[in-house]
């Protein structure tokens, strides 16, 4: 893999392999991002390309740094992370301050990763402050996080911050069609997985998600229809409350989209005929009203309101 494979690509990100052709490399980075946006795909192709001995289209993937790097044997390489524990120790830290100062073997440059950054102690963050002060020059630190605020202040203040941005639909569906999953499916699973590619690939291997999604978008249509029956079913799926009203605001948004005209951009392609008999039972004003309600019930359900005072509520705008 190299830069061309990372979707979510933008002028910072092209920065970096820039850098790396003019050998002015950031030598401490945060790439910082929620799961499932491409962390661990930036980190592994940048630390590759790091250490990668072609004169050119770096990472190559054939000359004998790539080689190691690849197989998981690249001396020097370090990678850090918490594994089962809650946090990341001084001592972790203290054992990349001994490799730093050992020159590189294979190349003119270490390369130190430490994954689940945030989750550092201070002792730990204190002890990399000063590696991050004063490095070597030929070392480059990357800390991949989730999130900044549980780093120090001075820790973030040295170094460079790479924000990995949720993806957009259409980016998601690129990405499981690079990954070889047919361009319909794609679209399918795509559908609510909140800017993450990682979250739409879990749900393409779970075989049971398929079925889900067809469990909730029929009951929305049956509350159209009976909003009693539709009321007594979904007041059963609480566990599912987030996934149901998502893929509820899509079907609504693809209604939308249809009265308006414009059927490429509809994202439920499976359902176009309910679609249409859903689009043409309402104008566009009482879809738009539906939508906002339903958006309102997903803000409602993120700071935890209670689920039947959620669904009460959406039951009078539906």
């Amino acid at each position: 893999m190299n830069f061309d494979n990372i979707i979510c690509a933008n002028t910072q990100i092209k920065g970096l392999e820039k850098a790396i052709y003019e050998n002015s490399v950031i030598q401490s980075l945060i790439i910082e991002g929620q799961e499932g946006t491409g962390k661990k795909t930036l980190t592994s192709i940048y630390s590759n390309a790091l250490i990668c001995q072609s004169d050119k289209d770096k990472p190559c993937g054939k000359c004998k740094g790539c080689k190691l790097f690849l197989s998981d044997n690249h001396p020097d390489v370090f990678l850090i992370a918490r594994g089962n524990k809650k946090t990341i120790g001084v001592e972790q830290i203290k054992y990349l301050q001994k490799q730093a100062v050992i020159k590189p073997n294979e190349g003119n440059r270490k390369v130190f990763i430490i994954y689940d950054a945030h989750t550092m102690t201070v002792q730990a963050q204190n002890a990399l402050l000063k590696l991050i002060e004063e490095p070597p020059g030929f070392l480059s630190i990357i800390l991949v996080c989730t999130n900044t605020m549980p780093l120090l202040e001075t820790i973030i203040s040295r170094c460079s911050v790479i924000p990995m941005p949720y993806l957009a639909y259409k980016d998601i569906v690129k990405g499981l069609v690079f990954k070889g999953i047919e361009t319909e499916k794609a679209k399918i699973i795509a559908l609510g997985a909140n800017g993450s590619l990682g979250r739409a690939l879990n749900r393409y291997n779970d075989s049971s998600y398929l079925e889900t999604r067809e469990k909730l978008i029929n009951i929305l249509f049956i509350l159209i229809k009976n909003k009693t029956r539709g009321y007594s079913e979904a007041s059963m799926l609480q566990t599912l409350s987030k996934e149901m009203i998502i893929i509820w605001q899509s079907v609504v948004r693809d209604a939308i989209i249809y009265k308006s005209g414009t059927i490429d951009n509809i994202e439920n392609i499976d359902k176009m005929n309910e679609i249409g008999l859903f689009a043409d039972m309402y104008s566009k004003e009482e879809l738009i009203k539906k939508l906002e309600a339903l958006c309102d019930a997903e803000k409602r359900l993120y700071f935890n309101a209670q689920y039947k005072l959620v669904l009460d509520n959406l039951m009078i705008n539906m």
